[in-house]
């Protein structure tokens, strides 16, 4: 039990955490609040390792996975210290919606525009959130990292003046429902 959930947890739902915590600003317009996102880590870090390594112990003991009681006095102690675990998890996972009604109350204060990262990759040089249409002008991209290597060249020419773009018309697709049509039928068609 403890392992699959050390695989699960730690791999899926920290990645996830990430990944929501990173591209908030892009998708809203707006940061997650960092003091409460720091408890939230915490709370599961720590949590996450209470819970689950005495699971460790009271296997190796000859716990079996699944049971309607405690047959050994001896898992007590490890047993508890795994039911603490998951309680300083309930309070990560509390930290977490705090923190997400917090930085919605406060967002006028974390608004973003661009890039709250210093990220490398070309969708952090767009507004955030970004337009329907995304780039004005398609950049040009000659090596990996190209949005770094446009910024650092920026830094170094910061006494010259930008040069001038031309803007050619572009087009952009028209507002459908094909998007949701095609949600609902792949859960629809996928579920059997």
């Amino acid at each position: 039990m403890a392992h699959f959930h050390n695989v699960i947890i730690g791999g899926v739902v920290f990645g996830v955490m990430a990944g929501f915590n990173y591209w908030f600003p892009k998708a809203f317009g707006f940061s997650l609040n960092e003091r409460w996102g720091k408890a939230a880590f915490w709370c599961w870090l720590v949590g996450f390792y209470l819970a689950f390594m005495p699971l460790y112990v009271v296997g190796l003991m000859g716990m079996t996975r699944r049971m309607q009681h405690c047959d050994s006095l001896d898992w007590r102690p490890w047993l508890v210290v795994a039911a603490l675990g998951a309680i300083v998890i309930l309070a990560g996972i509390v930290c977490q919606v705090v923190q997400l009604v917090v930085s919605i109350r406060t967002r006028e204060q974390l608004r973003v525009t661009s890039d709250p990262w210093n990220g490398r990759t070309l969708e952090w040089s767009t507004a955030s959130p970004p337009p329907a249409w995304n780039f004005a002008v398609l950049p040009r991209v000659t090596a990996q990292d190209a949005y770094w290597y446009a910024k650092l060249k920026v830094e170094a020419n910061s006494n010259q003046p930008a040069p001038s773009r031309e803007y050619k018309p572009i087009e952009i697709p028209k507002n459908s429902a094909i998007g949701f049509i095609n949600a609902f039928f792949a859960v629809v068609t996928g579920s059997r």
